[in-house]
């Protein structure tokens, strides 16, 4: 194991990182809560702030899996329909694997400048988390209570307050409502049985009804929808824990794309479970082949290298706040202070699995 490899798996290592992901984040919200002065005035001007500024936040977890973990992301479409990915208004349903694919779905919009109008429908207890909670709030992510009944109209206004941005937005829904496991894949399966649904074979059962809510706040919108499969080589979902020790996980997104108009009117949840049906027999074929049905070795699938604006952005945060926390922590050391140096350390640390635990993605 070489010197980088033993650097990127240290915990204090982990700990600088993610002093640096809490002290910038600290700084963007702030930010973004200072350009709240202006929403009275002009929504344009404060959501082309707010897009700016959430780069210099969510590009940091976009370096973490382009340059830390030299992760390679490939695009699986027609070419005719790559010209409209980062164009288009659209709800992209992807499915749900691992704790990674938040930052997929980061590292897919930061190569098509999707970042700025990048929504996605969250569990509400996500809007208290520190720090990435109001930050999501300041951006009108739309927040989802899980009770359909009480929910409803207020997550349908959420929905077509997107249709009102000035530029392209991309509405991201997991319709499985939660990451895959054994455990909840087992119980899916009792619910279909139940149900009288047809069981899948990698998947759980989709929640229909958050999908059906999207086709019907952006319908006659002119919105695009991309039914999107997710896979990571090999067949095994990496962790964040994974990503934070530089493990290389290549990921393969394959996308269909179709008029959200195409959704028949009244038919929304039938057309849902087609949708799974689809993602599930794609999925089960990338398990034995590497690729997905149609884009073997003679037909070439979309790579794209990594963007340089995230190891900027990572790059300037660290000399902002990586040096400073260096110096102060040297300083410590060197006052030969054993109190000085254990009350910052178990702080640190504290963060870290305070991180750890509560991190979203």
């Amino acid at each position: 194991m070489g010197l980088i490899n033993i650097l990127k798996q240290s915990t204090l290592t982990h700990i600088c990182l993610w002093c640096i992901f809490i002290i910038s984040g600290l700084i963007v919200v702030a930010l973004q809560c200072c350009t709240l002065i202006v929403w009275p005035f002009s929504r344009r001007w404060y959501r082309n702030a707010n897009g700016g500024l959430i780069k210099l936040f969510w590009l940091q977890y976009v370096w973490l899996v382009d340059h830390w973990s030299g992760s390679q992301l490939f695009i699986h479409c027609k070419d005719e329909d790559l010209p409209f990915i980062g164009k288009d208004d659209c709800l992209f349903v992807l499915n749900h694997r691992s704790d990674v694919d938040w930052i997929i779905t980061w590292q897919v919009g930061a190569r098509f400048n999707l970042l700025p109008g990048g929504k996605a429908c969250m569990k509400d207890e996500l809007k208290y988390v520190p720090i990435m909670g109001l930050s999501f709030y300041l951006t009108e992510q739309p927040f989802v209570k899980r009770n359909y009944t009480k929910d409803k109209e207020n997550l349908l206004k959420q929905l077509r307050n997107i249709t009102s941005f000035h530029f392209p937005t991309t509405t991201v829904i997991f319709c499985e409502g939660t990451r895959y496991t054994e455990e909840k894949y087992r119980l899916s399966q009792a619910f279909a049985r139940e149900r009288g649904l047809p069981e899948l074979k990698h998947h759980l059962i989709p929640r229909t009804k958050g999908f059906g809510l999207c086709v019907q706040a952006f319908r006659g919108k002119n919105v695009q929808i991309y039914d999107a499969t997710l896979a990571y080589e090999g067949g095994k979902a990496p962790t964040l824990y994974d990503v934070l020790c530089g493990k290389k996980s290549d990921c393969h997104v394959y996308a269909r794309r179709f008029p959200l108009d195409d959704v028949p009117s009244g038919s929304e949840d039938e057309f849902c479970h087609e949708m799974y049906r689809g993602k599930d027999k794609a999925f089960d074929y990338f398990l034995q082949h590497d690729t997905f049905e149609g884009f073997d070795a003679q037909r070439s699938m979309h790579g794209f290298p990594c963007p340089r604006l995230s190891l900027y952005v990572v790059s300037g945060w660290a000399l902002l706040i990586g040096l400073p926390i260096l110096y102060y922590t040297s300083m410590i050391v060197i006052s030969g202070s054993i109190l000085k140096v254990l009350i910052p350390a178990a702080v640190l640390y504290a963060i870290y699995r305070f991180s750890g635990r509560h991190a979203i993605y």
